[in-house]
């Protein structure tokens, strides 16, 4: 059961980034016409780095198979083939 709990979690968090990062950060940003984007400011990270973060966050709370990151996609893994 708790890994079905796992599953699920990951399943909204994976539709919950596709959906609002792509609504609200990636397609804003895409149809900003080049010479009105030297006027927009953020106090925040390039958008490079804030989607670089995004994804990371989101692989974390997957438990995505990652080499780059630190994620709990081996534990996973083994509580799974313990328990079948």
């Amino acid at each position: 059961m708790f890994l079905d709990v796992c599953e699920m979690y990951g399943e909204a968090v994976e539709s919950h980034h596709d959906q609002l990062v792509s609504k609200f950060i990636e397609k804003p940003a895409a149809n900003i016409k080049e010479e009105h984007q030297l006027n927009v400011t953020s106090s925040g990270p390039p958008l490079d780095l804030l989607l670089r973060v995004l994804e990371q966050l989101r692989d974390r709370r997957l438990a995505a198979d990652s080499s780059d990151i630190s994620v709990r996609f081996a534990d996973i893994k083994s509580l799974d083939e313990c328990l079948n």
